[in-house]
C-alpha cells in the first residue's frame, strides 16, 4: 500500500492532514512546474503548432467506386437526413 510521507519522513495518517497535503500539491503543481521550465525567449506556444487547415474535413482520398458502394448499402426504409434527401433519390 502507498504511504504518503511528510518532508521529515513521518507517515501521514490523519485524514484531514492527508487531504490538505493533496490539496496543496495540486493547487501549486502548475506554478511549481512553471518555475522549473527554462525561459524560451518568450516563444509563443502557437509556433509549435502546425498551420491550421481552414474549412476542411479531408481525411483520405476516395474514388467513385467507394462512394457507389456506400450509397448502394443505404437502407431505403430509413428516414431522410436534415437536408430532406433520403436514400432512394441517391440510388
Amino acid at each position: 500500500m502507498f504511504k504518503l510521507k511528510e518532508e521529515d519522513g513521518k507517515c501521514l495518517t490523519d485524514p484531514l492532514v492527508l487531504s490538505d497535503t493533496f490539496n496543496k500539491y495540486f493547487c501549486y503543481v502548475g506554478s511549481n512546474l512553471q518555475k522549473q521550465i527554462q525561459n524560451c525567449n518568450n516563444v509563443s506556444f502557437e509556433s509549435f503548432l502546425p498551420q491550421p487547415t481552414r474549412d476542411s474535413m479531408f481525411r483520405s482520398p476516395v474514388n467513385a467506386a467507394e462512394i457507389y458502394q456506400i450509397i448502394k448499402r443505404l437502407n431505403n426504409k430509413k428516414s431522410s437526413a436534415p437536408d430532406n434527401i433520403g436514400p432512394r433519390p441517391l440510388k
